[in-house]
């Protein structure tokens, strides 16, 4: 079955789909539910038999199952793989995480405390995270960091694939401008995990009711080696 699942090829279709990019531009300026959605229509596109594995495949994988919020060593945001008998067969196919952020907010989401603290904050280069990083000893639940350190304590033969799929506002107000903005844009730009298999921006006009801005997303996607 894993030859017939390209997902690096499966991430970048979902985010080059028309429809999706027209939500994404309205749902992700919108606090408290921008990843949530994210999640949920990842999951759905990726449900789609026929798009995963083509014409002849479904009779051959009836087993086949992909889930979202599946506890496996904790609550990952995507697992795909063969379920049978009430139980996963491993090795699983794909594991993945997302983070959605948005640019009011990232400071505590990246790895829960303040950027001043953050090694690397001022430095043009690549902030390279590597698994004996030391901002790994204790990063806050559900952050970036977090879900970054859960993919790598995952042993290898559970899954096949591991991914940290993030998308995050480039978006700075510049008749407002704010440090933290810079701050947290140029700690998400360098910041590297693993294999990156995709870096995109999808540049969006934004239009809610009465409104019309333009917005910039930034789509990056590591497979985690």
């Amino acid at each position: 079955m894993s030859a017939k699942l390209n997902w690096p090829k499966l991430f970048d279709e979902f985010f080059k789909d028309p429809e999706y990019r027209k939500q994404l531009g309205v749902i992700g300026t919108t606090n408290g539910v921008r990843e949530l959605w994210l999640q949920g229509a990842l999951f759905y596109w990726l449900n789609d038999v026929k798009r995963i594995f083509g014409e002849q495949q479904e009779q051959e994988n009836p087993w086949y199952y992909l889930e979202a919020n599946e506890t496996i060593f904790k609550k990952l945001d995507l697992v795909c793989g063969q379920y049978h008998d009430g139980s996963w067969i491993e090795p699983l196919e794909m594991v993945a995480e997302l983070k959605f952020l948005g640019y009011s907010y990232q400071t505590k989401n990246i790895y829960g405390c303040s950027l001043n603290a953050f090694p690397g904050i001022n430095d043009e280069g690549p902030i390279v995270i590597t698994a004996e990083h030391p901002l790994l000893n204790s990063p806050k639940k559900n952050s970036l960091l977090y879900d970054y350190k859960c993919l790598i304590g995952m042993p290898k033969e559970v899954a096949k694939k591991r991914y940290l799929i993030l998308v995050y506002s480039r978006y700075i107000d510049e008749k407002k401008p704010r440090k933290t903005e810079k701050q947290m844009r140029r700690v998400l730009d360098n910041m590297v995990f693993g294999n990156e298999i995709l870096s995109e921006d999808i540049n969006l006009v934004v239009k809610r009711l009465r409104t019309s801005k333009n917005r910039c997303f930034r789509v990056k996607i590591w497979e985690i080696v």
